[in-house]
């Protein structure tokens, strides 16, 4: 009798580490691809944004490689160019698709990478003037939508501020 009840306990134990080693994989394979849909990537006509977000990544010197992000048209009010949605799943961003058209390739640029802030950095807004003067508003997280002529001028600051650690630059 005290033989089957040792059994009984050491199979239950194996049973137990067996569950644990499977939850910790499962956790393990979460962590590092994401869970569910969070490793989607649908990009589609902004796919050439995204691979310039990773080239500027690489250039100051915070390679990312966006594996999770979904990008499509939609309606939106009409003063929001783009709106970065995390919940479940992969990101999402949604572009004003009856303003996207009428934009410059730097505005397009800007608000992109504003959203990328968001939905890829994790960013929030900085409304932060800039002490200097230099640039007309300091950050591309900025809540409200830069000058492209001044995007233009100071895109690599720009880029700068947005892969640095602190956004407070």
């Amino acid at each position: 009798m005290r033989l089957t009840a040792v059994l009984k306990r050491c199979i239950r134990k194996v049973c137990l580490n067996q569950l644990f080693l499977q939850l910790i994989f499962i956790l393990s394979a979460c962590s590092q691809t994401g869970c569910g849909m969070s490793g989607q990537r649908d990009l589609g006509a902004f796919e050439k944004y995204v691979t310039q977000f990773e080239e500027a990544s690489v250039k100051n010197h915070r390679p990312i490689q966006v594996i999770a992000l979904i990008i499509r048209m939609g309606s939106l009010p009409k003063q929001t160019l783009a709106l970065c949605t995390i919940g479940a799943g992969a990101p999402l961003i949604t572009v004003n698709q009856e303003r996207w058209s009428s934009l410059s390739e730097s505005q397009k640029s800007i608000v992109l990478n504003h959203e990328f802030g968001h939905c890829v950095l994790n960013k929030k807004h900085n409304d932060a003037s800039d002490p200097s003067g230099v640039r007309k508003i300091k950050s591309i997280m900025n809540a409200h939508p830069l000058l492209a002529t001044d995007y233009s001028v100071h895109a690599e600051s720009y880029l700068a501020e947005l892969f640095s650690q602190n956004s407070d630059i």
